[in-house]
């Protein structure tokens, strides 16, 4: 997979976890899902991945 496309997918999975993020108050994540068409797999599969390089990210900053 080239750049451009990685980068194009990942802005993708962040707008459809930040939309997770703001569902309604009562629903899980997993209805919301369901409801939007998104399988659970992937989602938290970039989750994990965008929780992993802000960890790199701060890890590397100065002190």
């Amino acid at each position: 997979m080239d750049q451009c496309t990685h980068e194009v997918r990942a802005e993708y999975w962040r707008k459809i976890i930040q939309a997770c993020g703001q569902r309604p108050t009562g629903q899980s994540a997993k209805q919301w899902m369901d409801e939007n068409g998104i399988r659970e797999q992937s989602y938290y599969h970039w989750q994990r991945r965008f929780r992993q390089q802000a960890y790199v990210e701060v890890k590397e900053l100065p002190v």
